[in-house]
């Protein structure tokens, strides 16, 4: 049911923007008179639809709709977020901050509003289910294990599952703090033995830089330390 819902409001959006395209047809081209250019958006009324949706026009219709979502943040509408970001992705599914944006505002700003704690929960699942199909969407990049492993390590404090993501996220191409991060999970579980381990590997990263290494070396310090004292 809430599938097709959603379908419902991807396709009413995406109808909606395409009855934008005759005003934006023409000031793109007044436009393009103002500035000398002979090339002009030529778009007859029956191929609006199909080449909106279907050609290059994608990209235009995104950034449309990320206008759109631009100002549903500046005048509080946060829950109208999410449905628009959602065509976002149908359109551009490697667009990867439309499904961290919209998986966030899920986790953190709408379930914060809920009425009830089961409604509160059903915003944090959507927002990992959200997550899992950009995943499965966009499997060779690191970017969604890692928004994905960062709602379990801080809205769910399952450090467990956070690092399941971390680790697949670092399998690409990656910044180091999810290194530092899977670190910290286990310093967060308390399993010294495996933090100090982690710390150790993230100092013997190939082109680690003064401030990830400052950070590694102080605290595997700290664990060094508390593993004395045990």
């Amino acid at each position: 049911m809430i599938c097709r819902l959603r379908d419902f409001i991807i396709v009413a959006l995406i109808l909606a923007l395409i009855s934008y395209l005759p005003l934006l047809q023409q000031e793109l081209r007044s436009m393009r008179i103002s500035q000398g250019l002979q090339d002009d958006l030529v778009l007859l009324p029956g191929e609006f639809a199909t080449a909106f949706i279907f050609s290059g026009f994608r990209g235009l219709a995104c950034d449309l709709l990320w206008l759109k979502v631009d100002e549903y943040w500046h005048t509080g509408k946060w829950y109208m977020m999410p449905q628009t970001l959602r065509a976002i992705t149908w359109l551009q599914k490697d667009f990867m901050p439309a499904w961290g944006l919209a998986s966030w505002h899920l986790a953190y700003n709408i379930s914060r509003r809920a009425d009830t704690e089961k409604e509160k929960q059903q915003y944090i699942t959507d927002a990992i289910d959200l997550l899992k199909e950009g995943i499965f969407k966009n499997p060779g990049r690191y970017d969604l294990y890692y928004e994905l492993g960062w709602l379990y390590f801080d809205r769910l404090q399952d450090y467990d599952s956070a690092i399941k993501y971390f680790r697949k996220a670092i399998k690409f191409e990656h910044p180091m703090y999810i290194d530092r991060l899977i670190a910290n999970c286990y310093m967060k579980k308390g399993d010294l033995e495996s933090a100090k381990m982690e710390w150790e590997r993230c100092l013997r990263l190939p082109g680690s830089n003064m401030y990830h290494l400052g950070i590694a070396k102080k605290n595997l310090k700290t664990i060094e330390e508390q593993l004395r004292v045990k």
